[in-house]
């Protein structure tokens, strides 16, 4: 995601089956997070994961995508479809009424990238993500030793 035209956050990871593992940079650093279920884990610097004691967000990455307002198709060729998909703002965690379009490219490899603009405190922002089909993944697993939050 950018803000005001600089990278605030990227994010890279993979969700199967209710687990998942991402890695957030953000600031210059990064961190690790694995999900089973509702359990949710940081890994430190160390490489040791420790159970965090506060939700982290879970779930399907694409459910806010699952509803569209309305979809319209745009161009489509060797290179793949083209779509705009409008959604109301609160549905990307945005404020507002006013619904936000959302480009959608799907290639013909199924490479889906979904690229939007919104605003936020801080400014005009954008985020774009990209899903890749991938075979073969097994659910994330729990990590075998896992300390105890700090707090907890």
């Amino acid at each position: 995601m950018t803000v005001a035209g600089k990278t605030a956050t990227t994010a890279k990871g993979q969700w199967v089956a209710e687990t998942s593992q991402v890695t957030v940079s953000a600031a210059g650093r990064d961190a690790t997070y694995r999900t089973v279920g509702s359990q949710a884990w940081v890994q430190q610097g160390d490489g040791s994961w420790v159970l965090s004691d506060t939700s982290l967000p879970g779930g399907d990455p694409l459910s806010a995508f699952t509803s569209p307002l309305g979809v319209t198709e745009g161009a489509s060729g060797a290179q793949g479809v083209d779509l705009t998909a409008s959604y109301p703002p609160s549905a990307l965690g945005l404020d507002g009424t006013t619904p936000i379009a959302v480009a959608v490219h799907i290639t013909p490899q199924g490479v889906v990238t979904l690229t939007y603009e919104g605003t936020v405190s801080a400014g005009a922002a954008s985020s774009a993500t990209t899903l890749a089909p991938a075979s073969g993944l097994q659910p994330v697993p729990a990590p075998s030793s896992a300390a105890a939050s700090p707090s907890g």
